[in-house]
């Protein structure tokens, strides 16, 4: 079969052709010699082609699956400054590097079946075999299909508009924070490592170790210029999630702007060195202009802090203004003239547009310069010119706001010409315009047209009804009631699964319900004819013998789990319980009983997981 294929693209190649009419790859095309050769035959399934690129820890190469008859890419664990090959494609470990070779072919033994076990995220590649040849491990995951975020940017002239990039990002957010629930980090986000699908959806390339994403490192560092965090070129930095918030943040900066940001290394302290078009500017909502200033910090502490407050900053803007605009009057506008007659009442007020700059960046100065005219919003500040009878020296205490609504104590007079800013919006299940905090505490003593900042609830979340069909009944049960559903199981015949799996999920999944509400799930009662279950992720070893998908379906459930929804103690048992199953999954001699117990452990602990009450909140608030 190989004489048959091209190894430069998996088509099929004319006996006589000196290249492929396809892609132009020559038939007799070799490798470099530090790599596998072409036609080399993996795990007795798996033919190689050329190499597509090289990065710190590994090499991947276009490939074919015999038994499939399909193109795949293969990864080959290969840290160049570590190794070389030697006879028969084997790797060689080089002179005193030994300790370090092995455990890093133990991380990536560990950080590929953690991205296979991630499989069914929508922006994944999926990984479907993990094996051992050659002292060293392979991947081998479906083809990347589509083009470049990169250079579709170059096609369209450069820049999308946040319209267009939404439908995006947002899917690709969505599947970083599961990733990042499940302890992996990308680090490596910019516009060549996601590839724009024939589906339209953006896929994510180019995972490597954490350790090939930081600059000090023992093996080859790869840090795409103008992406990487400033603090990937550092020394002893530990991984956070803000790291990831930069990457994404400056591609879609870049994606927006139609320009890279600075290269990390080389940024000023204070943001100044960003810089968009007065054209750009324009047309951006205010949420965005805020996350890319807010998440382009150069000090890791000051920027946005994960990749789920960077969600609800972008997703949650339009439901700021979708409040506002629900109340039947207009909001009032503070004339810049002050009424001396009323000093004493001046109404409370917040501007649409102040009101949503505050909700997203808190504050921050936005980094722009328009050119040209724009629309001024009268300040509401009094001239100091003019004369008050107040004094800056009174004070006054502040009122208690708390569990009153927004909307209706707007306009009341309090102390000293005492004002009302939003700081932000939270989800809660008050009712919406509910005010949950307040800084400073009631009570406290602020002079005269000081302000009170207020936290109010945006109402219940929407939570989005996962896809359990196929899954173990008590098992989706768990998880959707880890989630704050309530759930109510029909057992039914005729299904195409297995008894005791879930046929049906209502609500469709994909749809949203509220926390208590009721997913009903329908579960077959008798096994169908001929199962249609799909085949787990295999490692291909001589000594492990145990099935470990169970465990492995289990393990990531259990990884979509978010720590803020749990109360302390209950977490850190559930924690122990995952980690000890995370150990039983990457050891090559592990025995079927401790699979199934470690199964069974980790489910207790789901089921024993408590919802938290309440939010902490750092000023004095009510119940959400």
């Amino acid at each position: 079969m190989s004489d048959k294929l091209c190894m430069g693209c998996m088509n099929a190649l004319p006996d006589d052709a000196e290249t492929c009419p396809v892609c132009g790859y020559p038939a007799g095309g070799e490798n470099p010699s530090q790599y596998l050769p072409v036609n080399t035959l993996l795990s007795d399934r798996y033919l190689v082609g050329r190499v597509l690129d090289v990065g710190g820890d590994s090499v991947r190469y276009l490939g074919y699956d015999r038994e499939l008859r399909s193109p795949i890419m293969i990864r080959e664990f290969f840290p160049g400054t570590l190794c070389e090959r030697g006879e028969n494609h084997a790797v060689l470990v080089l002179g005193g590097c030994e300790l370090p070779f092995r455990e890093y072919l133990d991380k990536f033994r560990r950080h590929v079946r953690a991205l296979a076990r991630m499989r069914e995220l929508p922006a994944m590649i999926p990984i479907y075999d993990i094996f051992e040849e050659n002292d060293t491990v392979y991947a081998v995951s479906e083809p990347e299909e589509g083009v470049t975020l990169e250079s579709r940017l170059a096609e369209i002239g450069g820049r999308m508009r946040w319209a267009d990039a939404r439908p995006l990002f947002m899917p690709l957010l969505s599947s970083l924070i599961s990733l990042h629930s499940a302890g992996i980090y990308h680090l490596g986000l910019c516009p060549q490592n996601l590839l724009i699908a024939p589906d339209g959806k953006l896929r994510l390339r180019g995972f490597y170790l954490p350790e090939a994403r930081f600059a000090s490192t023992e093996i080859t560092p790869s840090l795409p210029d103008g992406y990487a965090a400033p603090e990937q070129y550092g020394f002893d930095t530990d991984i956070t999630a803000a790291t990831d918030v930069y990457g994404f943040v400056a591609t879609l900066f870049r994606t927006l702007s139609g320009v890279v940001p600075p290269v990390g290394s080389k940024r000023a302290a204070n943001s100044g060195d960003l810089f968009l078009s007065a054209d750009v500017a324009r047309e951006l909502p205010d949420q965005v202009a805020a996350v890319l200033f807010n998440g382009l910090q150069v000090n890791a502490a000051a920027r946005i802090p994960s990749l789920t407050v960077l969600e609800d900053q972008l997703a949650t803007a339009p439901a700021v203004t979708a409040l506002l605009q629900d109340e039947p009057e207009e909001l009032p506008v503070k004339s810049a003239k002050k009424d001396k007659s009323a000093k004493n009442k001046t109404p409370l007020i917040i501007i649409g547009v102040v009101f949503a700059l505050l909700v997203l960046i808190g504050g921050g100065v936005l980094f722009w310069i328009l050119s040209g005219s724009s629309d001024e919003v009268e300040d509401s500040t009094p001239s100091s010119s003019e004369d008050s009878s107040l004094s800056t020296e009174d004070t006054f205490a502040i009122p208690s706001l708390i569990g009153e609504n927004f909307f209706e104590v707007r306009t009341g007079v309090f102390n000293g010409n005492m004002k009302v800013e939003v700081d932000y919006m939270k989800y809660s299940k008050k009712k919406r315009g509910t005010i949950l905090s307040q800084s400073p505490d009631p009570d406290s003593q602020l002079p005269a047209e000081s302000t009170i900042k207020v936290v109010i609830s945006a109402g219940q979340e929407d939570i989005k009804i996962p896809d359990v069909a196929g899954w173990q009944a008590d098992q989706a049960k768990d998880y959707l009631e880890a989630l704050g559903f309530e759930v109510d199981t029909v057992k039914v015949t005729g299904s195409k699964e297995k008894r005791g799996c879930v046929d049906k999920v209502s609500p469709d999944p994909g749809s949203t319900a509220k926390e208590g509400d009721i997913i009903t799930l329908r579960v077959s009662n008798q096994d169908p004819p001929t199962s249609t279950t799909s085949a787990p992720v295999t490692t291909t070893t001589t000594v492990a013998t145990a099935n470990t998908a169970a465990l492995d379906t289990t393990i990531s459930i259990a990884e979509t789990l978010q720590q803020t929804d749990f109360t302390e103690q209950s977490w850190t048992a559930f924690e122990a319980a995952l980690d000890e199953a995370r150990n039983v999954s990457v050891r090559v001699d592990v025995k079927q009983r401790e699979v199934d117990a470690a199964v069974t452990h980790l489910n207790q602990a789901i089921r024993s997981l408590v919802r938290a009450s309440a939010e902490p909140s750092h000023s004095t608030s009510t119940t959400d």
